[in-house]
């Protein structure tokens, strides 16, 4: 993970992440990063709840986005981590649980990936950044 203080909003499913989790960061903040994946899943309602707070970090390739796929508690790499700049609200935390379990649906409406597909939240969990990652579950 390139964040280097702040916050990880995580999702857990049952899935590889690292095929949806732009969309999926998309769909349940209305941010997008340098690359633009996700734009499709964009509501520009919920928009200004999260763009003061999303951080956006580099990947590997140097694109600035501000999610990555990560690894769950077992670590296997099915959870979308989401970075915040500061710790998220209850009230953004709760839209984005929310959102969460409308995005299987979602994906399956704009995606042919998502064809025979069921991306399933298995749990949410706050990382929080400093030197190291304290893991709480939510």
């Amino acid at each position: 993970m390139n964040i280097k203080k702040g916050f990880v909003f995580a999702i857990d499913t049952n899935e590889y992440s690292g095929n949806f989790e732009r969309e999926m960061c998309a769909y349940l903040t209305g941010c997008i990063g340098e690359c633009e994946v996700g734009e499709e899943y964009v509501d520009i309602t919920i928009t200004p709840i999260f763009s003061k707070v999303i951080q956006e970090c580099p990947d590997d390739n140097g694109c600035y986005r501000p999610c990555e796929a990560i690894v769950n508690e077992s670590g296997v790499c099915h959870s979308v981590g989401i970075f915040f700049s500061v710790k998220p609200t209850d009230e953004q935390i709760e839209i984005m649980k929310k959102r969460s379990f409308e995005f299987n649906q979602e994906m399956i409406n704009k995606s042919s990936y998502n064809s025979g597909s069921k991306i399933e939240i298995l749990g949410f969990r706050l990382l929080e950044i400093i030197n190291n990652i304290k893991s709480h579950k939510i």
